[in-house]
C-alpha cells in the first residue's frame, strides 16, 4: 500500500504532466486536468512495464517553462512512469481520488482498494520521484515549514511557518515553486520585520494563506518600493 509520504504527495501532481503535449514547446503548464481534458491525451512513452525503461526526458514530459523546481525534476527523470499512469484510466481515477484525501490515510487507503491495480504504478512514481527528485521533499522560500523539523532548502531558515532568509529586495525571495515563487506560484517579496528585511510568503487570497495559520493575505510596500500581497498576521499588513 502507498504511504504517501510528502515526496509521495507531491509526485502525484505529476502524472498528468507527464502525457501533455503542445504544438508550442514548451506546453503551458496548467493546461491539463487529472481527468477529462482532451489536452492530455495519453502518450506512447513508458507504455511498456516500468521496470527497465528509460525514465530520460522527452518532449512529452516537457514540465514547462513556469513550472516548479519539482515538477521540471520528475518531468525530467520520471517521464515513463508518469506517462504509464496518464496512459490508464484506472491510475488517472485514482490519482483524482487520492489528491482529494488531502493526505488523510483512511481516505488514501479507501482510494487504493478501489483502484488496486494502479497502486503499483503509483508506488513507481512515488519510488523514482523519492530516488532522483530531493528537491520534491524540500521547502523553499515562503513554503510551510515546522520548528525542529525543518525541510528548507540549505542557506533558508524556518521561522515557523515558511522558510525564509534575509534579502535587500523581493527578487532575492525567489521560491522553487511554480514560476518561481511559493508552493501556490505567487511571488514571494522582502520585507521589514520587526526592523529585519525577511522573505515573506506572497498570496493572492487569504486561501493562500491558509497553511498559516492567523495569517491573512495583506496588501504592503516591500523594501525595494513594490506594492506586494503577502501572508501577515495583520489583515491590512502592519
Amino acid at each position: 500500500m502507498l504511504t504517501r509520504s510528502s515526496v509521495a504527495r507531491e509526485a502525484l501532481v505529476f502524472v498528468v504532466l507527464g502525457a501533455c503535449t503542445s504544438e508550442s514547446l514548451p506546453p503551458e503548464l496548467g493546461d491539463c486536468t487529472p481527468t477529462g481534458d482532451a489536452s492530455c491525451m495519453p502518450s506512447n512513452i513508458g507504455s511498456g512495464a516500468l521496470a527497465g525503461g528509460s525514465e530520460g526526458g522527452s518532449a512529452a514530459c516537457n514540465a514547462g517553462a513556469s513550472a516548479s523546481q519539482c515538477d521540471v525534476c520528475a518531468n525530467a527523470n520520471c517521464c515513463a512512469a508518469l506517462s504509464t499512469c496518464a496512459a490508464s484510466t484506472q491510475c488517472d481515477n485514482l490519482l483524482s481520488c487520492v489528491m482529494g484525501c488531502a493526505g488523510a490515510s483512511a481516505c488514501v487507503s479507501g482510494c487504493e482498494g478501489t483502484y488496486s491495480g494502479s497502486v503499483a504504478t503509483l508506488d513507481a512514481i512515488d519510488s523514482c520521484v523519492a530516488l532522483k527528485c530531493a528537491v520534491c521533499a524540500q521547502a523553499g522560500v515562503g513554503d510551510p515549514c515546522a520548528a525542529g523539523a525543518s525541510t528548507c532548502v540549505a542557506g533558508l531558515t524556518c521561522s515557523a511557518p515558511w522558510c525564509t532568509k534575509p534579502c535587500a529586495r523581493s527578487t532575492d525571495c525567489a521560491g522553487i515553486g511554480p514560476n518561481g515563487g511559493n508552493f501556490t506560484g505567487e511571488p514571494n517579496a522582502c520585507v521589514s520585520t520587526g526592523g529585519v528585511e525577511l522573505c515573506a510568503p506572497g498570496c493572492a487570497t487569504n486561501a493562500d494563506c491558509g497553511d498559516f495559520v492567523g495569517t491573512f493575505c495583506a496588501s504592503t510596500t516591500s523594501v525595494d518600493g513594490l506594492a506586494v500581497s503577502i501572508c501577515s498576521t495583520l489583515p491590512d499588513g502592519g
